[in-house]
């Protein structure tokens, strides 16, 4: 049978991601996770659009590693998908702090301010993004 054929079928891609995450979830429980094993889980959670899910697992990476920028966006994305705007902001501000001038961490800034009618905000932060990005 076409291979093409049968990862293309959405039943089949459902199965696919689904097996992958629990083949993901039996990998952690049979060791101690890492953080990076957290983040990695968020990733796929995301993709599947559990937000919730993703929250808490970039949570515990965050946890484990506070530095960790792409956990902060994640989240923050994750919070903003949610329309959770004052979460989103939180996390684009930290993981704007962890790596200034980071042109997507800006036009995410200015999305959120946009989202919350601070127009000015959210006009700084695009623009800024847009000039680091060219």
């Amino acid at each position: 049978m076409n291979i093409k054929f049968l990862s293309s079928h959405k039943y089949l891609q459902s199965f696919s991601n689904k097996l992958i995450t629990i083949v993901f979830l039996l990998i952690i429980s049979s060791r101690v996770a890492s953080a990076q094993d957290y983040f990695k889980l968020g990733c796929i959670e995301q993709d599947k659009a559990n937000l919730d899910l993703a929250i808490k697992d970039y949570t515990k990476k965050i946890a484990e590693d506070p530095t960790f920028t792409k956990a902060y966006i994640n989240r923050g994305l994750c919070y903003q998908d949610k329309a959770d705007f004052d979460m989103a902001l939180k996390d684009f501000k930290k993981a704007i702090e962890l790596k200034p001038g980071d042109p997507a961490i800006l036009m995410s800034l200015g999305t959120v301010y946009f989202h919350q009618k601070k127009f000015k905000e959210a006009l700084e932060n695009l623009e800024a993004g847009l000039k680091k990005s060219a």
